[in-house]
């Protein structure tokens, strides 16, 4: 019987199928999943196991990406209030405008954005996005014949290196304990707060392969996986993290393993992680791409630009 996927996407299968194992996780159960022994706390990125610190529930995946289900037990409130104000918040900033679009629901609701002279703003009320623009701002382009609206936004300012940090937190947070020793040198560069202080200066060390799906939301919950290398010496990256959500995948190698010590100057190049809907929707096909999360010096006003798609437009008449 022939297979109901292409021959490229069969060949991205089939790559991590012989050389990675695969532990998948879907949010869709409707209820808390906790990660971890309650009773027995102990944080995995500073080791304090003093009661007290364990007061607030840690979000082993930020809830700006709509997670409310999957709870850590291994993170006491003293780390997660700092990766809170730090390294989430730079991922925040780095995905707000797309974020908005997608109508992702965080913990403090549906969240919004201005244009750089904030005259203009975007928000998301009763399942519709709002789009109240000032004319002189040209942040808004309509194309009736082609049904296309196009927004030209702008991210708010972030360190691409904290960013990347944040998905590797997201990534230990996931980790099996008995995986957990291979990651010491990781979680001790995840603890470096001051960007200055990081000693990791190569400029294309971290890297997130991404992709957009067009469509309404075809990722309607998170969806993630660990991957674990089959092989201990095969030039590949010994766990790759990936994680889906709304329209979006970010996938990355998880850094500074020791058990990655035999690739240090090597130059690895993977395939993307297959996206459900390689194949293509009706909206449009999967794209691909490649975002450089090294740098630790901070971004301001890079340009994001989203097209939308619609079916009818239609004239509101003047009260």
């Amino acid at each position: 019987m022939d297979s109901v996927f292409s021959q490229e996407m069969m060949g991205m299968i089939n790559f991590y199928d012989d050389h990675y194992f695969l532990s998948p996780l879907a949010l869709n159960t409707g209820h808390k999943i906790y990660l971890g022994d309650m009773s027995n706390r102990e944080c995995r990125f500073c080791g304090t196991k003093d009661p007290g610190l364990f007061r607030l529930e840690a979000h082993a995946f930020p809830e700006f990406i709509g997670n409310k289900e999957l709870i850590s037990n291994y993170e006491c409130d003293i780390c997660n209030e700092r990766f809170s104000r730090t390294i989430e918040d730079h991922l925040a900033k780095y995905t707000l405008l797309d974020r908005t679009i997608a109508q992702i629901k965080g913990k403090r609701g549906f969240p919004s954005v201005k244009s750089r002279s904030k005259r203009s703003r975007i928000t998301v009320a009763n399942n519709n996005i709002d789009i109240a623009y000032h004319p002189d701002d040209n942040c808004v382009d309509i194309d009736i014949d082609n049904r296309r609206v196009s927004i030209h936004g702008f991210r708010q300012p972030y360190i691409p290196r904290l960013a990347f940090k944040c998905l590797v937190k997201m990534a230990i947070s996931l980790l099996p304990e008995n995986e957990l020793h291979h990651f010491t040198e990781t979680i001790k560069w995840l603890n470096i707060e001051n960007p200055s202080d990081d000693p990791v200066t190569t400029q294309d060390a971290f890297s997130s392969m991404c992709s957009f799906t067009p469509g309404p939301k075809p990722f309607p919950w998170i969806m993630a996986a660990l991957m674990k290398r089959k092989t201990d010496t095969a030039a590949l990256p010994f766990m790759i993290f990936f994680i889906a959500f709304s329209h979006f995948t970010f996938q990355i190698a998880i850094p500074l393993s020791d058990m990655d010590s035999h690739l240090i100057g090597k130059k690895l190049t993977l395939p993307a992680f297959p996206n459900l809907y390689h194949d293509g929707t009706p909206l449009g096909k999967v794209k691909y791409f490649a975002i450089n999360l090294s740098s630790n010096n901070m971004v301001s006003n890079e340009d994001n630009h989203i097209s939308l798609h619609f079916d009818t437009c239609r004239k509101l008449e003047d009260k």
